[in-house]
């Protein structure tokens, strides 16, 4: 939901005294659904809200942040704290706290001035003292506090606090360690804990959901009070979502992420990718951290001819490229390379280095999105078909989703690299606020594998589309002779590398 300025808190003048200063109160958002009224306001010790995109939970969940604490009994120095998977998420909650508790009230337009001064000056008083960097907020009548935290390490920065309740935004996405040690918090104040976000496969989330549900049930049926509670939140309940943009999901995203995003419905598996971990043969690659390049390469690379996706480093990011076998039946991952913090040139030089263990390359597709012209005038004096990939976000979407098709049949052989399921697992799916898909890593992950894993599957994909041999792929390869300067430049690139054991 976007929050517009009749969201924010409104002062509301009580009776007039004689020679006093107008006391103040503030209202928030009333909920414009009957699941955002509970989210808001029930005095519940579990509540669990799948949600669907766009239905206003983090607006609620700091709406209930502020109504609890704001009530709380003076002398406890009561805590109630939004706990979220990442750093990123709990920014936000400040953000949306700072935006219904603005530090200076907005002035209307029609407003005096000599009237506007006055306001601030109660509003000083009323408003609560903040730290944007500790995300905290603390009430000066009763010295509440409000604590954005989020669950990287739970053990740090969750146990060990006496908390009167609990907000879980994005739950799903929050390992089940920080659900019991946020539970942990709330023992001695028999506080409650209240969790949202949209759906991520039949996880712990899921569970909860159903064990609310079940006691729902139960309390019905031999007529007691309720002390868990769970309701679904759909997108398309929501009267501020368009509808057209409701129907442009429809038609764009498939009816697994259509359900799980818009119909708030726990589906068999995660997110994005659906049968990753039964497309996996082999042993556990154990990769040496130490090593400032990881590797691997099949037995029978060598042997092998195959279609290259190449993913660049930019900033924090982890430049990876992946080689897929193009001959066998099925097409099978028989390298990887992945390293972070050097330079694009070194990057070229790792990547002639890999393409030169294969028997032939038929191609590289490589990832040029905010890259430039830096990188072709690198990679130009490789001997290999090398075709630069500019993404959208329609054709990210068209690989990401050709990719999951290839999972959900089993059309591809993936090694059992413990990086590779962990992006596969963390790989996630929002929509614009057209309704399109929007395809990236979870919170503050990295996405570098999948997308070389998808340069490189749809690069396979589009051979067999258009019935491509590797022949004919060959035959468009690089032919002439290489020029003397090509050749020490390539010599250039592997020579980089052989006094630096300490890479490998």
């Amino acid at each position: 939901m976007i929050i517009s300025d009749d969201m924010l808190p409104t002062l509301v003048r009580k009776k007039k005294k004689a020679k006093k200063q107008k006391p103040m109160s503030f209202s928030l958002p009333p909920g414009y659904h009957e699941w955002q009224k509970n989210l808001i306001n029930a005095d519940l010790k579990l509540m669990v809200f799948p949600c669907g995109t766009k239905v206003g939970k983090t607006l609620g969940g700091t709406s209930r942040l502020i109504t609890k604490s704001w009530g709380a009994a003076n002398g406890l120095d009561a805590t109630y704290r939004t706990i979220a998977p990442t750093n990123a998420l709990t920014k936000l909650t400040y953000q949306y706290l700072n935006r219904l508790l603005p530090e200076n009230f907005p002035q209307k337009a029609d407003m005096k001035m000599s009237e506007y001064e006055q306001i601030l000056e109660q509003w000083k008083e009323f408003t609560p003292y903040r730290s944007a960097y500790r995300g905290l907020m603390r009430w000066p009548h009763n010295h509440a506090v409000i604590e954005c935290v989020h669950g990287d390490n739970p053990e740090v920065t969750i146990e060990g606090a006496r908390v009167m309740g609990n907000c879980f935004d994005e739950a799903a996405k929050l390992k089940k360690q920080v659900f019991d040690s946020a539970v942990s918090t709330t023992t001695q104040t028999n506080g409650w804990n209240c969790l949202y976000g949209t759906p991520r496969g039949k996880n712990w989330y899921y569970e909860m959901f159903m064990e609310c549900k079940e006691h729902m049930r139960w309390a019905k049926k031999h007529d007691k009070p309720l002390e868990m509670f769970a309701m679904q939140a759909r997108t398309i309940d929501n009267p501020y979502v368009p509808r057209e943009a409701i129907a442009r999901a429809k038609k764009y995203l498939s009816d697994r992420h259509f359900k799980q995003l818009y119909l708030a419905e726990f589906l068999d598996e995660g997110s994005v990718f659906i049968n990753h971990r039964q497309c996996v043969q082999g042993n556990e690659i154990e990769i040496d951290e130490d090593r400032k390049i990881q590797s691997w390469l099949d037995p029978d690379a060598d042997e092998k001819t195959v279609v290259i996706g190449t993913d660049w480093a930019k900033r924090q990011d982890y430049y990876v490229s992946i080689a897929i076998d193009v001959t066998s039946d099925i097409p099978k991952v028989v390298g990887f390379q992945r390293t972070t913090g050097i330079s694009y040139k070194k990057c070229v030089g790792l990547l002639y280095k890999f393409a030169s263990e294969f028997e032939e390359v038929s191609a590289i597709r490589h990832d040029r999105t905010g890259v430039g012209d830096v990188i072709d005038e690198l990679l130009e004096p490789l001997p290999y078909p090398i075709e630069p990939v500019v993404f959208s976000n329609t054709s990210k979407s068209n690989m990401v989703e050709a990719y999951m098709v290839g999972l959900e049949e089993s059309e591809i052989i993936l090694p059992n690299w413990n990086e590779l399921l962990k992006e596969h697992d963390n790989f996630d799916v929002t929509t614009t606020s057209m309704g399109l898909p929007k395809y990236a890593a979870s919170g503050s992950g990295h996405d570098d594998i999948i997308m070389a894993m998808i340069l490189a599957y749809y690069a396979v994909c589009e051979m067999r589309d258009n019935d491509f041999s590797v022949k004919i792929l060959e035959d468009v390869s690089k032919e002439n002779d290489l020029e003397v300067e090509e050749v020490d430049y390539l010599n250039s690139l592997i020579d980089q590398f052989e006094d630096e054991e300490e890479f490998y």
